[in-house]
């Protein structure tokens, strides 16, 4: 369990096993989170392909009403606020979609 982690780092035993087969100069302490550029994808052709994609959500699941007000409510600006949101949702639906569950 010392191992797993502690109050400063994670991952103790993976580091530490890995530090033995990968090379000596990498940066073992930088961790970095990557978020995609939602912005920029929904005023191309993945809006598009997301607004089609919710637009036959399962309405067991969602509400389409609040689906439709991710995409209209005040206009631009309130689907920038809300591409998270909206991309969470489209990955899910797709997700339950392709493996084929339904409540």
């Amino acid at each position: 369990a010392s191992l797993k982690a502690n109050k400063r780092e994670g991952k103790i035993f993976l580091r530490q096993f890995a530090q033995h087969f990968l090379p000596k100069h990498l940066d073992w302490n930088r961790k970095k989170g990557f978020l995609p550029p939602l912005e920029d994808w929904y005023k191309g052709r993945w809006g598009d392909f997301a607004q089609e994609v919710l637009r036959n959500v399962d309405s067991q699941l969602f509400d389409r009403k609040e689906i439709e007000k991710l995409f209209l409510l005040n206009g631009k600006q309130h689907l920038i606020n809300n591409t998270q949101l909206i991309f969470a949702i489209t990955m899910f639906e797709l997700w339950r979609r392709h493996y084929r569950i339904s409540i």
